[in-house]
């Protein structure tokens, strides 16, 4: 557990590591079902999976596929309450890239508890946890903050008490774009 936590915390604080590949976003989005979908039977949450077969981006697909997970899981425990059962049953995942775009968007949306306005603020901090003791470290939310910003992407919470959550990430689907819009910019 201490190996994946300073892991995870290595993954936050450096922008290095992993591989850049073109890679095809449905594969990215049917393992972590494939990895998410008994946990989400077990709480009696079901999922809806949206992803063309075409979206491609480039990026490290490890990572993509680790910020997903967190923030799957994150959706699950927000439905699930303190007996185990799902007190709400939706969890969506959806990757989209309207034609002649330069981004592509993954969005993470559950029927859960919501965020309150003072753990909105607080969400991305590293070791900051609404979770009991034992159940986590508060190094998700960070670690997928890491990952949106290693890849020159935003993050987007749209949040409230008793109303679920949706987070919209958003990508450039080439990194040389961001490269090159920042080029300008200087």
């Amino acid at each position: 557990r201490c190996g994946n936590i300073v892991k995870n915390l290595l993954v936050f604080a450096r922008h290095g590591g992993g591989s850049f590949d073109v890679v095809q976003l449905k594969t990215v989005v049917d393992r972590c079902v494939m990895l998410m979908n008994h946990h989400a039977q077990m709480n009696s949450i079901e999922l809806s999976i949206s992803c063309a077969d075409d979206v491609v981006m480039e990026c490290d697909s490890n990572q993509i596929q680790q910020a997903l997970i967190a923030l799957m899981s994150n959706a699950i425990e927000a439905m699930t309450d303190s007996s185990g059962q799902g007190t709400s049953n939706r969890l969506g995942l959806e990757v989209a890239s309207p034609a002649r775009s330069e981004t592509v968007t993954l969005r993470v949306s559950d029927t859960g508890c919501g965020m309150s306005d003072v753990v909105k603020t607080h969400m991305f901090e590293p070791f900051f946890t609404t979770k009991s003791e034992g159940k986590g470290v508060g190094l998700g939310l960070a670690v997928v903050y890491g990952i949106v910003e290693r890849h020159h992407g935003t993050i987007v919470v749209d949040s409230s008490e008793g109303n679920g959550t949706t987070f919209t990430l958003s990508f450039p689907i080439r990194q040389q774009i961001f490269a090159a819009q920042h080029d300008v910019l200087k």
